[in-house]
């Protein structure tokens, strides 16, 4: 209506200016106006008495009131006579909106059937009392109603809009009418391939013929790749869902699947939706087959022929493959980015050759090498500079490679300091490029509670802080204070007795401070103390107490050899020990009859001390991709310790522990994380004939593994293993697999469920190792990384086999549910 009105009004007056092209206006009336004042509209129309005005402005006048989207109908007219000429602005005005109002079958009452409120539906249609209205706000708004039936699968949903005169002039009542009609799921599917019915089971003669060469066009695997389109079948209710934007990615995801198969001339020619039978006909055209017949490079002259085709994952006489074909291409602008030739262009084209093969022709401009102007960092609040710069692999006036970008971020990240890192480039011209590395840091300095629960023994374990980024230096410092806060009144198995106690609880003070890159080099310096008091518990593998003190310097090294992922770590660490019983015989049943001569006796209470000095040394290499939830990669940790005989001290024994964590996503969010480790320890026969291995140094096994051992859900704390005389005392062979599924439910701040399968078992020695003899476990549990908290989780296991703890309660049944409380234990 607009535009005609405009070509009126021009013709209008085009016919009134043919003589004399402009007019002088001497007043200006309005006509038809009840909700606007005459004087706004004058101001809005942007006239004036005794103006000037020819055919534009008139034209200029009418756009500008309509864009006020008051009006539906504008006019313009001119009163001519001998004392003054009037301009009249007729307008119509849209009604105003006084109430909004529903009816219609949805509100029919129906048991089980839960509907919207009419608030609700006002909400949604962003439609609202005292709003002008117009006929493209009602469409809005029956298009914004339809859109929510759609999704509730109601496809035939019948929208009305009427509207009644109130008693106040110009203002309307609205009324929506919906009748939803009935719910439609897709129930059945009917496939065309090349216009002839596909059926699984009976099939067509000349089809199956065709489908013999082509195992991948058959229904199911049609099926299998329609998106989120997805049959309904009474044992999956909610399946069969549809709407236009996941019909339109059924097609978008059908073609992406079978074109990366080689059939790159398939489409989806038609699909409907056949109402009265919940049905949808799917059309396709599948076309032939594709088979690559050669592969050629112009206009290369970095790299050969032979080196570019090194690299490729498609080769002539196979079949083309989509996916592969892309990761060529990723292959080959990675090689040129390497390399510095950052702005290189490929351009890959086919050239069919019959109807099914082709030539694949990657076509180069490779440009000009690019340098590193200079390397720009942001969002280090805390951090200092050179402590995220001396983690970077790439300097200013070096070639650019985009390996090392990539990497440089994944080291930065793994340093755990930050939420994110995000790498950029920032083009300066044609040959130079500045990188800049912007962090989000996190809090730096953390609660570090090793607190754990299980169902049999309650609380244990204590608590403490650590500050892996101090005071913004890349430094680490942790002071920890563990006191156990379990009772041995928890356990329904009597291991303990309570009198024979010296120390009435567990706890541990230690503290360390680790320089890991001394004057920002590749070298990593520490100090460690700490002092130990631990109470006989029947949940601890010693029928006696103890008391211990130590100190320890550790260095360290990255490695470029056998990779760029390697690190060592040396430490030498030095120990006083002493063990108390009111009873000789709970020193010599752990032990043997030849420390008879060593034990004093002071008191009330027998003493039996030992002193230790041992070198360990630790192996690492870690290439995942995140430090809370990596989704690919692994860490692997190989663990020597030597004790005793030519270093001194009493406790002689040698000890080699080896771990391994893999990580592969399976899908977005999904992640399957397997854990295998193995450790062995070996006593040294010393030359006093007194040879000792601390407790602390034999592997324990069970429940959440702190503060002590290693973790194996589904079980009481350090209750898998060998059995002392009335107690678990821990073993010297040692194998768990650990399985786990976990889904991302939030990245900040890091959340994730997971389920588990665990297998292990502890050994007094290798003669006595059986794989076939694990103890076995299946489970569910979730973890949420807080920060100042660090990690917080609980498990749900049952275990399938019997413990310590089963066997001496009298049985050999399975151990049951067990429920553990992870607090502050670093990620698993």
């Amino acid at each position: 209506m607009k535009n005609n009105l405009i070509i009126l009004i021009t013709i209008i007056f085009s016919v009134i200016f043919a003589q004399n092209t402009e007019l002088n206006i001497t007043k200006i009336t309005v006509l038809g106006n009840v909700e606007m004042e005459e004087e706004d509209i004058i101001n809005f129309s942007g006239l004036s008495i005794n103006s000037t005005i020819n055919a534009i402005d008139i034209q200029n006048c009418i756009n500008r009131l309509w864009l006020l989207n008051k009006f539906e109908d504008i006019q313009i007219d001119i009163e001519d006579n001998n004392r003054y000429k009037n301009l009249i602005i007729k307008v119509i005005e849209y009604p105003i909106i006084d109430k909004i109002d529903f009816n219609g079958d949805y509100f029919k009452f129906q048991l089980f059937k839960f509907k919207k409120s009419k608030s609700k539906l006002k909400e949604m249609m962003k439609l609202n009392k005292g709003e002008t209205l117009s006929s493209q706000k009602i469409k809005e708004s029956i298009f914004l109603l339809k859109e929510d039936f759609f999704e509730k699968g109601f496809h035939d949903v019948e929208i009305i809009y009427n509207s009644e005169n109130t008693s106040i002039i110009n203002r309307k009542k609205i009324i929506f009418t919906i009748n939803p009609g009935n719910k439609t799921k897709i129930k059945n599917i009917s496939i065309f391939v090349n216009n002839k019915k596909l059926d699984t089971e009976k099939g067509i003669k000349s089809l199956n013929y065709f489908l013999k060469s082509n195992a991948l066009i058959n229904k199911t695997n049609i099926i299998k790749n329609l998106g989120e389109i997805k049959v309904w079948k009474w044992y999956n209710p909610w399946k069969g869902n549809y709407s236009q934007e996941k019909l339109d990615l059924m097609e978008e995801t059908l073609s992406s699947y079978y074109k990366s198969n080689g059939y790159l001339d398939f489409s989806v020619k038609n699909y409907k939706i056949n109402s009265k039978n919940n049905e949808l006909i799917l059309d396709i055209s599948l076309g032939e087959k594709y088979y690559i017949n050669d592969i050629s490079f112009i206009g290369n002259y970095i790299f050969n022929d032979s080196t570019l085709n090194a690299i490729l994952d498609i080769n002539p006489g196979a079949s083309f493959n989509g996916y592969l074909f892309e990761m060529s291409n990723l292959n080959l602008t990675t090689l040129y980015r390497d390399k510095g030739y950052l702005f290189s262009e490929i351009i890959p084209s086919f050239v069919p050759i019959t109807n099914d093969s082709l030539n694949i022709i990657f076509s180069f401009n490779e440009n000009s090498i690019v340098k590193v102007n200079q390397i720009i960092i942001k969002g280090n609040n805390t951090t200092e500079e050179n402590v995220i710069r001396r983690d970077i692999s790439i300097f200013p006036g070096e070639t650019f490679s985009q390996s090392s970008l990539i990497e440089s971020a994944r080291k930065l990240f793994m340093l755990n300091y930050f939420d994110n890192v995000i790498p950029d480039v920032k083009r300066i011209n044609n040959t130079e490029v500045d990188l800049v590395f912007e962090v989000i840091e996190k809090s730096s300095g953390q609660l570090n509670f090793s607190a754990g629960y299980s169902g049999l023994s309650g609380f244990t374990g204590g608590g403490g802080f650590s500050f892996p980024n101090f005071l913004g230096k890349g430094q680490n410092v942790s002071v920890n204070y563990q006191r156990g806060i379990s009772s041995n009144n928890q356990n329904s198995s009597t291991l303990v007795n309570p009198s024979s106690q010296e120390v009435e609880s567990n706890q541990q003070f230690s503290f360390s401070f680790i320089e890991p890159r001394l004057f920002d080099t590749s070298n990593l310096i520490g100090i460690s103390m700490n002092y130990t008091e631990r109470g006989q518990s029947s949940t601890y593998s010693m029928p006696f107490d103890s008391k211990s003190y130590g100190g320890g310097l550790r260095l360290g090294r990255r490695f470029n050899w056998p990779d760029k992922f390697f690190k060592g770590t040396w430490m030498i660490n030095t120990s006083i020990r002493e063990y108390y019983s009111i009873n000789e015989s709970d020193l010599l049943s752990y032990y043997s009859t030849g420390i008879q001569d060593y034990i004093s006796y002071n008191g009330d209470k027998y003493i039996f001390s030992t002193s230790g000095v041992n070198i360990k040394q630790q192996i690492n290499r870690d290439n995942r991709d995140h430090p809370e939830f990596p989704t690919s990669g692994s860490h692997f940790n190989w663990t020597f310790t030597f004790s005793g005989d030519f270093l001194g001290g009493d406790e002689d024994y040698y000890k080699n522990e080896f771990g391994l964590k893999w990580y592969n996503k399976i899908i977005e969010k999904f992640v399957l994380h397997q854990n295998f480790k193995v450790g062995i320890l070996n006593p040294i026969e010393g030359n006093s004939g007194r040879s000792i291995v601390p407790p602390s140094a034999r592997f324990l096994m069970g429940g959440t593994g702190q503060p002590y051992g290693e973790m194996l859900r589904g079980y009481s704390d350090n209750m898998i293993g060998p059995l002392g005389s009335s107690f678990p005392k821990g073993g010297n062979v040692m194998l768990k697999y650990s399985l786990e599924l976990r889904y991302l439910i939030s990245e900040s701040p890091n959340m994730y469920i997971l389920a588990f399968a665990d297998a292990g078992n502890v050994w007094d020695n290798i003669n006595l190792v059986d794989p076939f003899s694990l103890r076995r476990s299946l489970g569910i549990g979730a973890r949420v990384n807080m920060p100042m908290l660090g990690m917080l989780g609980y498990d749900i296991g049952y275990g399938f086999d019997s413990s310590v703890q089963e066997y001496l309660n009298g049985n050999n049944n399975a151990h049951g549910w067990e429920y553990h409380f992870i607090f502050g234990m670093p990620i698993y």
